[in-house]
């Protein structure tokens, strides 16, 4: 689900598994960046984050810390 708000867009993912996660969240992120290229618009990388969501009792594993989008880690 993608929401939009003034110049404050918001996705949010969910999933079977981390892993069906990390890489849906790729690939919608790619998605909004041709989304906003081709309506003249930019995704401020260095403004960009995310957090996973998650059970006290169920850590995250490693590997699953940054997201690499057209080469700038957030």
């Amino acid at each position: 689900m993608t929401s939009l708000f003034a110049d404050d867009t918001m996705t949010s993912i969910s999933g079977k598994n981390l892993t069906e996660m990390f890489d849906l969240m790729k690939k919608d992120l790619n998605n909004l960046m041709t989304w906003f290229s081709a309506n003249k618009l930019s995704l401020h990388l260095g403004k960009t984050g995310y957090t996973i969501f998650h059970s006290k009792k169920k850590s995250i594993p490693s590997g699953f810390d940054e997201i690499d989008i057209d080469g700038e880690i957030i």
